[in-house]
């Protein structure tokens, strides 16, 4: 059965919990709903940063997909998406039955969707900002590189407030995220014919 969407106020606690957790402050985890029910409304966010997403992969990956027309583009990234919102959260179900921490499943999973909102506020303006062209060229890098510590930091620090991770394990949650996504990214790229 799927839940229903969230209210304002419940949004407004997800992205106060994220943005606390963002300044690692594990206080975050209990501005968020991190029961079961919790967990999965925050699958609503899907939606709501599928447009940020596109626009994420067209800039990135704009000469490739010139060719591509836009109904295929967006057929297949809409698949892709789904498929990321959902196989890495699976991963870690696996995850924390192997490290004894499956009861903290549900409150990590809360955790790493609300995180979402933060990435892609990061994310977004540093590589739109870099791809512009204003910057110079090694600006531009540490500006993504930034970002992208930035991002895994996070998701190393969301791993160890919500699952009692060390840094060894929480490091190595954030590999398999990264290498999920690019699975995931690799394939989609790849049936749309640009990889």
């Amino acid at each position: 059965m799927i839940p229903p969407p969230l209210t304002l106020r419940e949004a407004a606690a997800g992205i106060w919990g994220a943005l606390r957790l963002l300044r690692f402050d594990p206080a975050g985890m209990a501005a968020l709903d991190t029961t079961a029910r919790g967990a999965a409304r925050s699958f609503w966010l899907m939606p709501w940063l599928f447009a940020p997403w596109l626009l994420i992969v067209a800039i990135q990956e704009g000469d490739a997909l010139a060719a591509v027309p836009f109904w295929r583009f967006l057929t297949v990234e809409a698949v892709g998406y789904v498929l990321a919102w959902v196989a890495f959260p699976l991963a870690m179900a696996w995850v924390a039955d192997m490290t004894g921490v499956r009861d903290r499943w549900t409150g990590w999973l809360a955790a790493y969707n609300w995180s979402a909102v933060p990435q892609v506020a990061i994310w977004l303006p540093a590589l739109a900002l870099a791809e512009a062209g204003v910057l110079p060229e090694g600006a531009s890098q540490i500006l993504l590189f930034a970002a992208s510590l930035a991002i895994v930091l996070y998701h190393a620090f969301i791993a160890r407030a919500a699952l009692g991770m060390g840094p060894l394990h929480a490091a190595m949650t954030v590999i398999l995220d990264l290498l999920v996504s690019a699975v995931v990214n690799e394939l989609t790229l790849g049936v749309m014919g640009v990889r």
